[in-house]
């Protein structure tokens, strides 16, 4: 402590995904140098040990692919309810085929937008761009909001944030008793 302030610092170590071992060695290595410099707080990001993101989850081909599964057996078991809905495979929003998005909306009369990722910035936002300056229909983007994800498989998480075939199909119901409205 100097004049009464302690000197606070932040850091960033060099990490590798998953190897605690080298992860543990460099946090060790900065913890030093930042003490050398005086700091007698210090602050590592979350998860620094493991090394795990949660761009590394969201972008997993399993993750993937079981929202994929998810999304097409919730419209399977719709259509099996007298319920018809269109799956669209957007597997890029650049270019994004706004011509597309207009005819689901007219079409469908309601749009709902899966996403394994954070709702926010993504393809919900822009679907809902292009929905409100062409066609304004109900509009559910369904991911995963700005919060601490729980941890868990990959069919819990989707449970918990009802992207699972139940919370899918309950979610295209509401959207659907909204279009009368």
């Amino acid at each position: 402590m100097k004049d009464g302030f302690i000197k606070v610092a932040a850091a960033t170590p060099d990490i590798q995904v998953a190897d605690c071992v080298h992860n543990t060695r460099e946090i060790v290595k900065k913890a030093k140098e930042m003490s050398r410099e005086g700091a007698r707080i210090l602050v590592f990001p979350e998860l620094c040990i493991t090394g795990y993101t949660c761009q590394d989850l969201f972008q997993q081909d399993t993750l993937l692919e079981s929202a994929k599964e998810q999304l097409l057996k919730a419209a399977e078991e719709l259509k099996e309810e007298g319920i018809n809905v269109s799956v669209v495979d957007m597997f890029t929003i650049k270019p994004l085929d706004t011509e597309m998005i207009e005819t689901v909306a007219k079409e469908c009369g309601c749009i709902l937008t899966l996403e394994e990722h954070s709702i926010y910035g993504g393809l919900g936002g822009t679907v809902a761009e292009v929905a409100a300056q062409t066609e304004m229909v109900p509009l559910d983007i369904c991911g995963i909001p700005d919060e601490d994800v729980p941890n868990g498989t990959d069919q819990e998480v989707f449970k918990y944030y009802k992207m699972d075939v139940q919370g899918i199909k309950d979610r295209v119901k509401i959207l659907i008793s909204k279009k009368s409205k």
